[in-house]
C-alpha cells in the first residue's frame, strides 16, 4: 500500500478484516493534492465476499477545505457493491464515524454482508490513533494548500 498520511489507519482496518477471515482482493491509498484540487485522501479496500459474488468496495475519504463546498471536511466511510461488468453501485454510507475503530468498521461490514444494510453507529468507538493522525493530516493539508 502506498505510504500516505492515512495508510496506518487503513492498515489497522485491513488487519481487523483479515483477522476476521475476510479476503482482501485489493487495497490502496492515494492523495489528491495537485493544482486546482482541494486536499483529499482516499483509501479503497476491495473485499471478495460470498453474499455478493462480485464483492464490495469499502471507501474511506478525508476532505480538506473544499472551496466549492461540495465535500464536507473530515473523514467518512462508504461502501459500494461491485458488478460483474466492472462497474459499481453508487456509494452509500457505512454508518460509522470516519475515525471509527477497526472493530466498529468490522461490525458494520458484518451487518452489511449478513443483512444487506450496515447497522454501524456514528457513536461507535473511535480509533485510538485518530487524534495523532488528525494532526498529521492537518499538517499535510496545510502544505498542500500553500503549495
Amino acid at each position: 500500500m502506498t505510504e500516505t498520511p492515512h495508510a496506518p489507519y487503513i492498515s489497522t482496518v485491513i488487519q481487523a478484516l483479515t483477522t476476521a477471515g475476510h479476503h482482501i482482493e485489493d487495497a490502496w491509498t492515494t492523495t489528491a493534492d495537485g493544482p486546482g484540487t482541494h486536499p483529499q485522501l482516499t483509501a479503497v479496500i476491495t473485499l471478495d465476499t460470498s453474499p455478493w459474488p462480485d464483492g464490495i468496495l469499502l471507501r474511506w475519504e478525508w476532505h480538506g477545505t473544499d472551496p466549492d463546498g461540495i465535500y464536507p471536511p473530515g473523514p467518512s466511510w462508504e461502501w459500494l457493491r461491485r458488478h460483474d461488468t466492472g462497474t459499481h453501485s453508487e456509494p452509500a454510507a457505512l454508518r460509522v464515524d470516519g475515525w471509527a475503530d477497526p472493530a466498529s468498521v468490522l461490525a458494520a461490514v458484518h451487518s452489511l454482508l449478513n443483512t444487506g444494510h450496515p447497522t454501524g453507529s456514528q457513536r461507535a468507538g473511535r480509533w485510538d490513533g485518530a487524534a495523532a493522525l488528525e494532526r498529521v493530516i492537518q499538517q499535510w493539508a496545510a502544505t498542500m494548500e500553500t503549495a
